[in-house]
């Protein structure tokens, strides 16, 4: 059970950080919405169990209870421990993909400015020589 779980968790993560030799496919902004998506079943159940008025498995209400909590209290708290840090991953996650977007679309704007900037420089300095050669040329006849 071990290996399927840990198994799972790879194939899952796999095209987020897409780690090397095998580099994913997804673009930052596809990763976001694959972890949207994947977050989505989880915050709900999440927020159901956490925000139900009543106990939702009988079962509970016949169990001892642990830590002096009613079956109610047992059953938001938790809800919430399955919320608060199991969307902090995915959130934390997001975060990191969005700030690497952002630094690469920043990158890439600026390599595309530099080579805007040389080609404009090397037709500029053609033009220099051009009307350099030309002037020379008027001189000499």
């Amino acid at each position: 059970m071990h290996f399927t779980m840990f198994s799972t968790a790879v194939l899952f993560w796999w095209p987020i950080i897409g780690p090397p030799p095998i580099r994913t496919k997804l673009t930052h902004p596809q990763r976001i919405v694959y972890l949207l998506l994947a977050v989505t079943p989880t915050a709900v159940l999440a927020a159901i169990i956490t925000l139900s008025k009543s106990v939702l498995f009988d079962f509970y209400l016949d169990s001892p209870g642990h830590f002096s909590w009613s079956p109610t209290e047992d059953q938001r708290i938790g809800g919430l421990l399955m919320w608060i840090p199991g969307n902090f991953v995915y959130l934390t996650t997001m975060t990191i993909l969005f700030f690497r977007w952002f630094k690469e679309e920043e990158q890439k704007t600026s390599r595309e400015v530099t080579l805007h900037n040389r080609q404009a420089r090397s037709s500029n300095d053609s033009k220099i020589t051009q009307n350099k050669a030309k002037r020379d040329d008027d001189h000499t006849n």
